[in-house]
């Protein structure tokens, strides 16, 4: 777990890339007009904040840049900003960008970030900032170069929240020198990226007649592709496109008629590749081969299949390295192909060989998902095969995701079929599964019900005269959660949501079943929220009845942590809200105020990229005492909205000395994730670390 500020996608967010000019006066804002603080610099974020420049509050030269919020009422993840992307990346070993800010009752955070993976979506960026008021301060934020995970540079200066900042004087070093100075980094050329034969289509036909034998051999080729993938020593090198190998191949190999012939050329193919090194040892090292034993492959084939998994990747692998923060795999050179918005079969089948083997060799929950993962490729061919529409290829793949039993493992971007089809209407109240009921909790925006008796604590049990029981189970490979809890979280903001401006809900108030048309708005014509709210006008942190402490991860700050020791320290007790996602990354500074000694609190299990298929236990993180403990008990509140970081920072509350938690069970979600980019520029995450309690095991 990193740390860093994980902001909350926004309807209004949007980056602009910059124009290639130069860039002067060191990045400042001396020639800069009214509007937008020079043409370097795009806008990010929502509309609620504004751009101006200042000529009498400055660090150095003429002007400053400000950026001004005054929504006191601004929502969880509400940010504005400005963003620059450099040209070029740079040769060396570590950059460093520093901005001076000076800051004005800010209610969230003022930062600095980057943002060096283009894949990844701005509000992901690591962010290092401030709150509160504060006179200037210059702001550093380093990173270590690591030049296959730097495809980009982008620098940016952002508000979460309200208030106001001042920005100053933005520099950027590479290694101690202006950026200037520093060599262009220039990508060295692979044979996998000179070859562009299918980048118009895949030429890939399967016959509507195919049948159980045509499956089978499609699973066994979607395996035995994926393990040379991450396996054979010539892939690994980028001599070739792995893709495109794929699709010129298939045709032939659907065409063979026996066992025999399907050997011979899969043989002939593996061989075609290169020469292998000599194997290691006999048994097909670490990595486990009992797969290869369901298909009745001869002999010789499965002897070269263990050759190549005897083959240690000590070297840089074209598809694959390290993760950017943790040791996870990282996906890199997948292609996104998002000139097809809906893929041909060909880049269908790709799609879905290409998420199953990255969850076969380096998932780490891969054996605790509740159907066989070696089941699920097979099951997963006819939809995939069959995908006829853009909503259709989006459903296979949010199925497939589902199979994952992982809230983390959602389709984060190119859903857009999807979201057409449930359209952009929402109901001004809320529901939620109460002891397997469906209750109203909340009207969101009273005065919109016109007149409509609908009040909380009433049952909704049909939606368009559709039950809640078979809407539920109708949906049910459209949501991927962990548990039953998380499941129901994530289907309730689309219950009440519709293409059409009303919809029909029957509802049990009292004794009474009763049937009205609720007509419909827009996201931002209601008070709505996805699964908890946050008051921004409020700190983190402040004293019930004088003797309870209070703590909301809503919306903490670093800053807040040694005034909480201070003002809370002779309390009778605290409470931690942890049913929401944290605002900073506290399970340290914090959970060290409730341990006596160092305590392990953690462990990761990692997948050991050298030898894909095999995961390591790294060593446990421990929470380290600060000069005084906290006395008194603490309470953390959890209940299903408890996922990911803060779920992170519960385990680490956890191993203090006199803490409870109480509540409902987590989204069981935790563990670093990365992206994973699909055929039709589909984005999804998947899983990359396993977290586990330092006494628990894993086995297989």
């Amino acid at each position: 777990m990193i740390k860093k500020i994980i902001l909350s996608s926004i309807a209004l967010f949007a980056i602009i890339k910059s124009n290639a000019q130069s860039p002067v006066d060191n990045l400042g804002f001396e020639s800069s007009s009214i509007d937008l603080p020079t043409t370097l610099w795009q806008q990010i974020g929502s509309n609620k904040y504004t751009y101006t420049v200042s000529t009498d509050v400055v660090k150095e030269g003429k002007q400053s840049l400000v950026i001004n919020n005054q929504d006191k009422q601004s929502s969880y993840g509400d940010f504005g900003g400005i963003y620059f992307e450099f040209p070029n990346t740079y040769v060396g070993k570590e950059m460093e960008l520093t901005v001076y800010l000076k800051t004005s009752e800010v209610a969230g955070t003022a930062g600095i970030f980057y943002k060096t993976d283009a894949r990844m979506p701005i509000q992901y960026a690591e962010v290092k900032g401030i709150n509160g008021t504060n006179d200037w301060q210059k702001i550093s934020l380093k990173k270590a170069i690591k030049q296959s995970h730097i495809d980009q540079i982008g620098i940016g200066v952002m508000l979460k929240g309200s208030g106001i900042i001042w920005v100053d004087q933005v520099e950027l070093k590479i290694d101690g020198k202006d950026y200037k100075n520093s060599e262009v980094y220039t990508k060295p050329t692979y044979k996998a990226d000179l070859d562009k034969m299918f980048d118009n289509g895949s030429e890939v036909v399967i016959p509507s007649n195919y049948n159980e034998e045509d499956l089978d051999k499609l699973t066994l080729l979607g395996q035995l592709w994926g393990f040379l993938k991450y396996h054979h020593p010539m892939i690994a090198k980028g001599e070739y496109n792995w893709d495109y190998e794929l699709f010129r191949m298939l045709p032939k190999y659907l065409s063979t008629k026996t066992e025999e012939q399907r050997d011979q050329f899969l043989l002939s193919w593996i061989d075609s590749l290169g020469t292998l090194p000599k194997p290691l040892g006999q048994n097909g090292g670490p990595i486990d081969m009992t797969w290869i034993s369901k298909y009745d492959l001869n002999q010789t084939l499965q002897n070269r299949l263990k050759q190549v998994a005897n083959y240690p990747l000590t070297d840089e692998h074209y598809y694959l390295t390290q993760g950017r923060y943790v040791p996870i795999a990282d996906y890199i050179n997948e292609r996104p192909y998002a000139q097809f918005t809906l893929p041909d079969t060909g880049f269908r089948l790709l799609a879905l060989y290409r998420y199953w083997n990255m969850v076969e060799y380096f998932y780490p929950y891969k054996d605790l998902t509740d159907n066989k993962w070696s089941e699920v490729l097979r099951n997963y061919l006819k939809p995939f095969i069959n995908a006829s529409t853009e909503l259709e290829y989006e459903l296979a793949l949010t199925a497939l995701l589902t199979e994952l039993n992982d809230s983390h493992a959602m389709l984060l971007g190119g859903n857009k079929a999807i979201e057409l089809s449930l359209g952009e209407y929402y109901a001004p109240i809320r529901l939620n599964k109460i002891e397997g009921k469906w209750i109203v909790t909340e009207i969101y925006n009273p005065e919109l019900l016109n007149g409509l008796e609908i009040k909380v604590g009433d049952e909704v049990t049909h939606i368009n005269q559709e039950s809640l029981i078979t809407l539920e189970a109708r949906n049910r490979n459209r949501y991927p959660a962990s548990n039953d809890a998380v499941y129901y979280r994530d289907l309730q903001r689309d219950l009440l949501r519709s293409p059409k401006e009303m919809l029909n809900i029957t509802y049990m108030s009292g004794n009474k079943s009763k049937s009205i048309d609720l007509k419909l708005y827009k996201r931002n014509e209601l008070n709505i929220y996805y699964t908890f709210k946050v008051d921004k006008t409020k700190k983190g942190y402040y004293l019930l009845n004088n003797n309870i402490g209070y703590i909301t991860l809503a919306n903490i700050n670093d800053g807040d942590i040694e005034e909480i020791k201070k003002q809370f320290s002779e309390t009778k007790g605290i409470i931690i809200d942890a049913r929401n996602y944290p605002s900073a990354f506290v399970p340290y500074s914090l959970g060290g105020y409730f341990v006596s000694e160092p305590t392990p609190f953690l462990k990761n299990l990692l997948p050991t990229l050298n030898f894909p298929g095999t995961f390591e236990f790294s060593k446990e993180l421990t929470i380290k005492p600060v000069e005084t403990k906290y006395k008194g008990n603490v309470v953390v509140l959890i209940n299903e909205v408890s996922q990911s970081a803060s779920e992170y920072a519960i385990m680490a509350f956890k191993a203090g000395d006199n803490v409870t938690l109480v509540g409902t069970p987590t989204a069981g979600t935790n563990g670093d994730t990365a992206q994973v980019v699909l055929p039709g520029n589909r984005v999804a995450l998947i899983g990359g670390a396993g977290i586990y309690y330092p006494n628990e095991c894993y086995t297989t």
